[in-house]
């Protein structure tokens, strides 16, 4: 399988996913508009590496990449909505996308969207398998979110010294 064919399928499940929204015209738009930002899935700068990571890791590992575009498109997902977060909370989330609360939306669609897709693997993969997949991904979607509080609490301490600085990075 290609790379441009790889993502081509990773695209098209994350259409087939956002599509769960298409009698939500309003909501639809606003997600597609997420996933282009630069640094973003539909974005027009080039793959975006988590993709490739992905796939990377899977043929590594000897594992089946035609199951790779659902993996790809959660992760795509979870990140994208880790940046929502991320800019709701820096204070960076953009006027046209809404207001703030449109953006707390936003972050908790595309999230539920990421385990959508985790749930496409159902159909290639054991429910142990399954659920050893969906423990990493939430496991380190907390870890994201532990070390976002981290970031917040010391964004006002004048001195944070190397120790809290590692402790956000770790």
């Amino acid at each position: 399988m290609s790379v441009d064919e790889l993502h081509q399928r990773v695209a098209g499940a994350i259409a087939e996913l956002l599509n769960e929204l298409a009698d939500h015209p309003a909501l639809y738009e606003q997600l597609t508009s997420v996933l282009a930002q630069p640094g973003r899935f539909f974005t027009s700068q080039g793959m975006n590496k988590w993709t490739l990571f992905i796939v990377e890791t899977c043929a590594s590992l000897g594992g089946d990449l035609t199951v790779t575009p659902y993996a790809a498109a959660s992760v795509e997902l979870m990140l994208a909505a880790g940046d929502v977060i991320d800019d709701v909370v820096d204070g960076d989330w953009k006027p046209n996308f809404g207001s703030i609360g449109s953006g707390f939306n936003s972050d908790f669609a595309l999230s539920l969207l990421a385990q959508r897709a985790l749930d496409h693997l159902g159909a290639t993969c054991s429910p142990e398998r399954l659920a050893y997949i969906r423990s990493i991904v939430n496991t380190s979607v907390l870890k994201s979110c532990a070390g976002e509080d981290l970031d917040l609490r010391l964004e006002h301490v004048v001195k944070a010294g190397v120790e809290q600085a590692h402790t956000i990075f770790c």
